[in-house]
């Protein structure tokens, strides 16, 4: 509807139409930021406190990876990165919705974090797409296989171990992150169709990494002084690959 309501010339090109149809989507997108930040300014003013507005951030980034999974690749990429539990021990998104200290927490017994959600939310949107246009075509990519063949063997280890008497709960959080690289690896091969989509996530990992050593030298300077005596760790180990990345991007 919304796109009639744009202009009544009639379209005559693929290009004119291309045009509209981009023009619609950040109209819509941008529809969706400003209501975001209209109800997060309304919960400020009330009693509905801070945890209303991750909340309704939340669902509006939800409602944008089900119209653009795509989006929903760089947003994993981002708030992957971007987090730290050293320096930001409430941050969710790698968080079960089960951690008291989770801003998204709801429940000890919901062990799904937003990570997982958006991962399903954007196979919904990818399949949903696909399935409305009436052709699907997976693109597999040389890794395809060699993925699958590793999955297949922790689906393997998981089976031996339950068999010989393991830990289900240990075997499931083990493991768990590894079934995320199959995930993923479906969902960039399909969605990432252009060098600009490289950009893009090259530029979302940046970002994600210059705000997360931000946040590490003002932890550092307003926690410990700039003083490295009482000091054991700033950061999580991994953090060292991630600043290794940013080295490697200048060079």
């Amino acid at each position: 509807m919304l796109d009639t309501t744009l202009t009544r010339r009639t379209v005559t090109t693929v290009e004119e139409q291309i045009k509209r149809n981009r023009t619609t989507q950040i109209l819509l997108i941008l529809g969706m930021i400003g209501t975001s930040l209209v109800s997060a300014f309304l919960m400020l003013q009330t009693r509905i406190g801070i945890g209303g507005i991750y909340w309704s951030l939340f669902i509006i980034a939800a409602g944008l990876v089900l119209f653009k999974p795509r989006i929903g690749l760089y947003m994993i990429l981002f708030f992957g990165l971007v987090g730290d539990a050293n320096l930001m021990p409430e941050f969710p998104f790698d968080k079960n919705m089960s951690s008291a200290e989770s801003f998204f927490y709801l429940h000890d017994a919901l062990i799904v974090n937003p990570l997982e959600l958006f991962m399903g939310l954007m196979l919904l949107g990818w399949l949903g797409r696909k399935l409305m246009r009436r052709r699907f075509h997976l693109e597999m990519g040389e890794l395809f296989w060699p993925v699958m063949a590793f999955t297949g063997f922790v689906l393997l280890g998981i089976f031996w171990g339950l068999s010989t008497g393991g830990d289900a709960r240990i075997a499931v959080w083990e493991s768990r992150s590894m079934f995320y690289l199959p995930v993923m690896m479906i969902l960039v091969t399909n969605l990432v169709e252009k060098r600009e989509h490289f950009s893009h996530m090259m530029w979302a990992i940046m970002a994600a990494l210059l705000i997360e050593s931000i946040v590490a030298v003002w932890v550092f300077y307003s926690e410990y002084g700039f003083s490295t005596s009482s000091l054991e760790r700033l950061t999580e180990h991994g953090a060292s690959v991630h600043t290794n990345v940013i080295y490697i991007f200048i060079l």
